[in-house]
């Protein structure tokens, strides 16, 4: 789960807000910069259902991140991992926002996974205060199994009410990124102000529980160069 965290939050880095900024050189250079904000929340979701007798199983870990653009547009998309759990059992063997090197197999901690329903949003809209102290998602999801974006069934299209609540320091990251390649030199760099949160409201019936929820607010900035020789 960590795994796919970290690609999707690249995804979205590279997909905010893109102005571009061609030179007059005779178009050999290409001059891209990228700014938005997002907010992350992550859940644990148990049932307390016996094994056999959800749809979805028992036991749902879920991810969902919501991002502004520059023209205040609003996308969202989110998944769901399904499990049946014995009780006591957590699929991760550590509960939200665990970090291990090696995800444990499903079947190695009582668990059988279910399968996987993705959602992506409807007339979203993102409010995020100064300092990124707090942070409210409005909207709706459409959720499919067995795909997403319209690749799977529909199986639900729950309201999303979700408050942001930043909690520590704000803290900073920077990456830099710089090859060449055929004559072609490629540089991009990213700047990222960020803050833990905790998360408060629902998503269709579902709302989060303290010690198995948590989040993230960021506000991004990046910048892609490339030029040929």
């Amino acid at each position: 789960m960590i795994r796919r965290i970290a690609l999707l939050v690249a995804l979205i880095a590279g997909t905010i807000g893109l102005t571009a900024a061609p030179s007059a050189a005779g178009g050999n250079k290409f001059f891209s910069k990228t700014t938005g904000q997002t907010v992350d929340a992550y859940w644990t979701q148990i049932d307390g259902t016996p094994v056999g007798t959800g749809q979805f199983g028992n036991v749902h870990i879920g991810y969902l991140s919501a991002y502004a653009m520059t023209d205040n547009y609003v996308d969202a998309f989110a998944y769901i991992d399904d499990f049946d759990c014995e009780e006591g059992q957590d699929p991760y063997g550590g509960g939200h926002g665990a970090v291990a090197e090696e995800e444990p197999p499903a079947e190695e901690t009582g668990c059988v996974y279910i399968g996987s329903r993705f959602g992506y949003g409807q007339d979203m809209e993102l409010t995020i205060a100064s300092k990124l102290t707090s942070a409210r998602l409005t909207g709706s999801l459409v959720v499919e199994s067995g795909g997403g974006h319209g690749g799977g069934t529909v199986v639900g299209n729950p309201p999303v009410d979700i408050t942001f609540t930043g909690i520590g320091d704000l803290g900073k990251g920077r990456y830099t990124y710089r090859y060449t390649e055929g004559g072609v030199t490629y540089s991009s760099s990213e700047r990222s102000t960020f803050r833990q949160a905790t998360v408060e409201g629902y998503i269709g019936a579902m709302t989060f529980a303290p010690d198995l929820s948590g989040g993230n607010i960021t506000q991004l900035s990046s910048t892609f160069k490339e030029r040929i020789k």
